[in-house]
């Protein structure tokens, strides 16, 4: 019959204590990927956010020369996205001209609209 070895303090192995603190620094570390991770995909959304604006921004803009009337874009009537907030309400002129407007993402930056010709400026 075959007979237990009594346990050594020598022996190589990890207590308890040591494996707690092991799991407590993955948590920790996977957890501020995951907020990085987050921040990285508002960010994304809310330059998605920009561009779709600046894009209705020179339709208007279009449409006021073709037409020879004022174009108007109201924010969120005819344009709205979840991480821009603001109020727009710009009027494309014929002559290329705009009213100037200011719409701030969920982070905080704010751009405003230049009158001149319309584009976002931060």
């Amino acid at each position: 019959m075959r007979m237990l070895r009594p346990f050594h303090s020598h022996e190589a192995g990890f207590t308890l204590i040591e494996m707690l603190v092991i799991l407590v620094i993955m948590g920790l570390v996977l957890a501020a990927i995951s907020l990085s991770f987050n921040g990285l995909t508002n960010r994304k959304n809310e330059d998605a956010g920009i561009a779709e604006l600046q894009t209705s921004i020179k339709s208007a803009g279009k449409r006021a020369k073709l037409t020879g009337a004022p174009a108007v874009i109201n924010m969120p009537e005819d344009w709205a996205f979840d991480n821009l907030t603001g109020s727009i309400n710009l009027t494309a002129y014929p002559d290329g001209s705009f009213t100037p407007g200011s719409v701030s993402t969920a982070g905080g930056d704010g751009y405003e609209v230049r009158w001149s010709d319309g584009k976002l400026n931060p």
